[in-house]
């Protein structure tokens, strides 16, 4: 079985003067989502996010929290400004030794790529929102063809 966590980083700072987009830090630590994903026990294998300020500050968080080494998280380029396909593409790539991928990234991707997998879309995952689904597969580059379980949706602007 093989668990894709798809999360979009926490809150961030509004840009100052000449700042560039990818340079924005948090404005909040999304730390809640740390208790609720040890909560669902979630345990990453492997922690991919995008390079931008406030996606690494998230994955770092979150790697603490879940006691996961933060010299393993992975900064991944790809994962800024991209599209679903080019993030499809990093998933099933994935070395098959690794059972659950917590990816961390930006809208409108993170949402995108979340609706491919739930049966009900969702409009928008909003920051700190977690999607997460797991696939009867031991193979990465299957999970398109086989038979995959919600497990949860978090979406922290929810009552």
């Amino acid at each position: 079985m093989k668990t894709l966590i798809l999360i979009r980083h926490a809150k961030a700072s509004l840009p100052q003067h000449g700042q560039r987009d990818v340079e924005r830090k948090l404005a909040e630590e999304g730390r809640e989502i740390v208790q609720f994903l040890k909560n669902k026990m979630v345990n990453p294998d492997l922690i991919l996010c995008s390079h931008a300020v406030r996606a690494h500050e998230t994955a770092t968080i979150l790697a603490k929290g879940l006691g996961y080494p933060h010299h393993q998280i992975i900064t991944e380029k790809k994962m800024y400004s991209s599209h679903e396909e080019l993030l499809m593409e990093i998933i099933t790539s994935t070395p098959d030794s690794v059972g659950t991928l917590m990816m961390i990234g930006h809208n409108p991707e993170i949402t995108g790529l979340s609706n491919y997998f739930l049966n009900d879309e969702i409009e928008s995952l909003p920051t700190t929102g977690v999607v997460s689904v797991s696939f009867i597969t031991d193979y990465w580059n299957e999970i398109i063809l086989s038979k995959k379980i919600e497990n949860f949706i978090l979406n922290p602007n929810s009552p």
